[in-house]
């Protein structure tokens, strides 16, 4: 395993800490912005094999893993402060790779700084969460009820609806052992932004080349929601992962990683 992390890996802004890490010295920048109530570690499949030819950067959005809580839990103030990092780092390009909230962060990224992006992947997200019944649903009594929830209810949600069923313990231990971690009150105030984010009608401006993922058996942003990029992100590609639930990254590694791997590839040819 190659790991080069930095010493201090804190960045100050708005003096609140938000906690990064860098691993790998390649010329090719992937930054990677992870799910709601999730953290950085869940990139680790990923950065393990792509830091041996790229420089992978991994940041934890505000109360989540390692960063300090903030005010604001918006999809819009998430992309400020991706966006403080990458000057504060000074990364002239990189490549973006968003899961769920991550990828509508990353959305917004392409559309507000689309000059900073040599390309984009999304993994398991949305343009518009609630434009689907099951979604629409579910996101509202996440809200209506999410400050309530013990975490026992959380890991038996996890265990139902967020992985493939054939998913290994370890991989759900993984995920449910982190997910509790998130305060419920960040939790419900990430989520209200997730349900009310829109850029279906936005998504023709973006320039840079997409590549589109999403688990087989995904149902918190299912392929129609991964269909939609697709049709309407002019320079995209569409990949399913089967074998995957919600956590594509985490469920089928091996198969995202060579995805990710292809495409930055063709997009190196191209330049």
């Amino acid at each position: 395993m190659f790991r080069v992390i930095e010493q201090m890996p804190y960045i100050n802004i708005d003096n609140k800490k938000i906690y990064y890490e860098i691993n790998g010295n390649g010329s090719t920048v992937l930054l990677f912005l992870h799910c709601w109530t999730c953290n950085h570690t869940f990139w680790q499949e990923q950065v393990d094999v792509l830091s041996k030819m790229y420089k992978c950067i991994t940041i934890d959005f505000p109360g989540h893993g390692l960063s300090e809580n903030a005010g604001n839990y918006t999809i819009d103030e998430f992309c400020r402060y991706v966006y403080a990092v990458t000057r504060k780092l000074r990364i002239r390009k990189f490549i973006i790779i968003g899961h769920s909230l991550g990828g509508m962060v990353a959305l917004k990224l392409a559309l507000d700084y689309s000059d900073l992006l040599a390309g984009m992947i999304l993994i398991d997200t949305s343009a518009k969460l609630k434009r689907h019944l099951l979604q629409n649903v579910s996101s509202m009594l996440g809200i209506a009820g999410g400050k309530l929830v013990f975490p026992a209810i959380k890991r038996a949600v996890i265990d139902f609806s967020a992985v493939h069923p054939l998913t290994g313990w370890r991989t759900r231990k993984k995920i449910k052992d982190d997910i509790i971690k998130v305060p419920n009150n960040i939790t419900v105030k990430t989520l209200k932004s997730i349900r009310s984010f829109d850029v279906i009608d936005t998504l023709g401006r973006i320039t840079v080349p997409v590549l589109i993922m999403v688990g087989s058996m995904d149902i918190f942003t299912d392929i129609r929601h991964a269909f939609t990029l697709y049709k309407r992100i002019p320079h995209s590609r569409l990949r399913l992962i089967r074998g995957a639930g919600h956590m594509s990254m985490l469920e089928q590694p091996g198969k995202v990683n060579a995805y990710i791997k292809e495409f930055i590839s063709t997009l190196l040819y191209m330049t």
